[in-house]
């Protein structure tokens, strides 16, 4: 009965043991994998005599761009343009005060009454 038990014992912890690294190994892994495509394009491996562009790119534009032409602007931008202006104009002139009114509405407003303190208990 007593070899039993440790041979169960034994082979639960030889399991946990070949878990725990293939957990460990795992990870191993994943983070080199991880660190190769990190360092792939940078300067450690990167090819210093491969051009950015080439030297036809370089002289001009590539051919796949093309030129695009701007429509005139039709009235009902025209009309959008200056509602917009007309509406930034009146609320930069309602965000300035006037100079005659005062520098603050709490001035022109008087503060509450307050109660008096109640006596205190002796």
């Amino acid at each position: 009965m007593a070899s039993h038990v440790r041979t169960e014992r034994h082979t639960a912890a030889r399991n946990t043991i070949l878990f725990w690294l293939a957990g460990v190994i795992l990870f191993a892994g994943i983070g080199i994998l991880l660190t190769y495509h990190a360092l792939r394009d940078s300067s450690l491996y990167a090819n210093t005599m491969t051009p950015l562009m080439s030297e036809r790119d370089q002289t001009r534009p590539a051919s796949t761009l093309k030129a695009v032409r701007v429509r005139p602007q039709t009235d009902a931008a025209a009309d959008i343009a200056r509602a917009h202006s007309s509406a930034v104009a009146s609320a930069k002139s309602d965000a300035a005060p006037a100079p005659d009114a005062p520098a603050s509405p709490a001035a022109e407003t008087p503060a509450p009454e307050t109660a008096p303190p109640p006596p205190a208990a002796q």
